[in-house]
């Protein structure tokens, strides 16, 4: 990261990812995955909730916006992070959602916030 200042982390610019792109970062000790679907952004910690597995090439489902883990076959809402099949094709509800991280979009750039939900992303971590 190039840019930064204490509330964000420029990742790339909107425009830098074409329909259905994705794109892996690393702040810190923090990886982010951001794709677009349906000229949508949506950033996702790339990293199954079954096991670990890192879910940043798998196969995505621009309709409906899912993802399939490759090791176990768990599917992921990619805009909400939801869970909807579980490992080995069981309930969603047997595993937590995804990571989603808040971010911004400023002048085309997309700006990852450094103040998440669940703790604070940083280039020192």
């Amino acid at each position: 990261m190039n840019e930064a200042n204490e509330s964000s982390f420029f990742l790339c610019g909107v425009n830098d990812l074409s329909e259905g792109e994705r794109r892996k970062f690393a702040v810190g000790s923090s990886e982010v995955l951001i794709m677009k679907l349906d000229g949508k952004i949506f950033a996702i910690e790339p990293m199954c909730t079954h096991d670990g597995t890192d879910i940043a090439q798998v196969k995505i489902h621009p309709v409906p916006g899912t993802l399939e883990c490759s090791k176990h076959y768990a599917v992921f809402d990619v805009r909400t992070g939801t869970p909807l099949r579980g490992p080995f094709g069981a309930d969603g509800d047997t595993q937590p959602p995804l990571r989603l991280y808040d971010f911004k979009i400023d002048t085309g750039r997309i700006m990852l916030s450094a103040k998440q939900e669940w703790g604070i992303v940083s280039e020192d971590s």
